[in-house]
């Protein structure tokens, strides 16, 4: 395997589950390990995984299983295998179509935490009117590179951490930004001295490298099946779009 290496002066740590707009973590210090379980939909066909909002589930079927949530298809690889993600404010019991028949799955509701960040810059809460062209153009292209659905299967690996730092942001939490209200937090803020090495959580496709208005120096790797991990507020990327890493 080769290591995508980035240096970056503050990074945060996006897992996101991008089969419709689903949002979820994969990292092996996830806070809800002891919500994992295994279910059998029927006979053949298992998931495993965080059965929670913002979770992530692996399945397992016969290869021609049709499979659809939300009314979009979920991609089956030539094993069997699967994936599923759940959005943050997942509604239960979500009802997973499989062949034709409704099965109902039980999800659990997250709480989150509430984080209050004062004294930002004016312009990252509240852009000035000027930069709304720019920033509508960049969430255009991160929503259209986001909704690959690639047929990498790296995303059946093992993930590992990035590196170590101390955490000040976490995935899911409410943001209060100069005392507004903005988008849940949908990652992790870690903390490190500029010029520590990043190492890519698994193998995948680089699908984008941008400067942007609000996350920086930015970066996404396709791991496949719709499983993606965005680096924002980067240093330094030494990486290059289309590398696979």
């Amino acid at each position: 395997m080769i290591y995508a290496m980035l240096y970056i002066s503050r990074i945060m740590l996006f897992i996101l589950i991008f089969l419709g707009k689903a949002y979820g973590d994969i990292l092996d210090k996830f806070p809800y390990q002891q919500d994992y379980k295994t279910i059998y939909i029927t006979d053949d066909i298992s998931l495993s995984g965080y059965f929670i909002q913002g979770g992530l589930v692996y399945g397992q079927a016969p290869k021609n299983t049709i499979i659809n949530l939300h009314k979009k298809n979920i991609k089956i690889d030539s094993q069997g295998r699967f994936i599923i993600g759940f959005h943050h404010q997942e509604k239960s019991p979500i009802l997973l179509m499989i062949n034709n028949v409704t099965h109902k799955v039980t999800i659990k509701k997250r709480d989150y935490k509430v984080q209050r960040i004062n004294n930002l810059k004016k312009k990252h809460v509240s852009p000035p009117q000027e930069t709304l062209n720019r920033i509508f153009k960049e969430v255009a292209l991160s929503k259209e590179k986001r909704m690959i659905d690639s047929n990498y299967q790296y995303s059946f690996g093992k993930f590992i951490a990035p590196l170590e730092g101390y955490i000040t942001g976490i995935y899911g939490s409410r943001r209060i930004l100069n005392g507004q209200e903005r988008q849940p937090h949908y990652g992790y803020d870690i903390a490190v001295k500029q010029g520590t090495k990043v190492t890519a959580p698994q193998s995948g496709k680089i699908i984008m490298v941008a400067d942007l208005y609000f996350s920086g120096n930015t970066l996404i790797i396709d791991h496949g099946h719709g499983v993606m991990s965005s680096f924002l507020h980067l240093h330094k990327i030494l990486v290059n779009e289309n590398d696979i890493i």
